[in-house]
This record gives C-alpha cells, structure tokens and sequence, in this order.
C-alpha cells in the first residue's frame, strides 16, 4: 500500500490565508486531513504523477489549500474524527439529554472552506462526466 500523501507542509499550512492564529499541525495531521481531500476529489479527473500527486501546479495548489482549511476547520471545531457530529440530544419522555449549546444540527467533519476550494476550482462538480 502506498504511503497517504500530503498536500500542505507545516510552513504552507503557517502562511495560508494568514493562518497564525492556528494550532502549528502535525505532518500526521495535514496527512490525515489531505486523506480527507483525496476522498473528495476521488471521482475528479486530473493528471497525477506516479505517486498519485496532482501534476499540474494549480491543482497541486487547490489542493494544498484545501489542506490547509481542512486542517484550520478542525482547529475550530475541534472534532477530527467526526465523533462529536454523531452525539446530540435525546429525550426520555419529558425530559431531553444533550450537549450544552446543542442546536440539533450536527456538525460535519468536512470543512466546509475545503468543499468550496474544490468546487470553485470545478474539482467537485454536481454532474459526473460518462464517456
């Protein structure tokens, strides 16, 4: 099996879109969140080099930004697992169980700022092309 990629180092992760109010990531980290863009963009078309990396520049780039807010998103939301966007309240007769500040909707574990990196640059679209 081969090694998950990364799309954003440290350094990239430190200087994106001003990023200094973050948490310094882990390279466990950013390999974990760019799994999460991989599994995005799974059904994208673009070239890739021999081990699965976007070849051209400005894919490579989308991508390291999506990383990046990926990787923010989980900074905010503390949540990298997505365990806490399956707990919520519950009720026993009259009597409701929850979260403090529970609003009932559950939060993604996707960051919504990477969704939109991809669709803006059209690697996630709503059709998928059949040739």
């Amino acid at each position: 099996m081969a090694d998950q990629r990364q799309y954003a180092t440290i350094t990239e992760f430190s200087t994106w879109d001003g990023a200094t109010e973050y948490t310094v990531p882990s390279d466990s980290l950013l390999r974990r969140a760019s799994g999460v863009i991989d599994g995005l963009t799974r059904h994208s078309a673009f070239l890739v080099d021999v081990d699965g990396y976007p070849t051209d520049i400005d894919v490579l780039d989308v991508f390291r930004d999506a990383t990046s807010a990926q990787v923010a998103y989980w900074e905010e939301t503390g949540d990298i697992t997505g365990a806490e966007a399956q707990g919520g309240s519950f009720s026993i007769g009259s009597v409701k169980i929850g979260a403090a500040g529970d609003t009932s909707s559950k939060q993604s574990r996707i960051a919504p700022e990477a969704v939109q990196i991809l669709v803006n640059a059209g690697l996630i679209t709503a059709t998928t092309p059949h040739s």
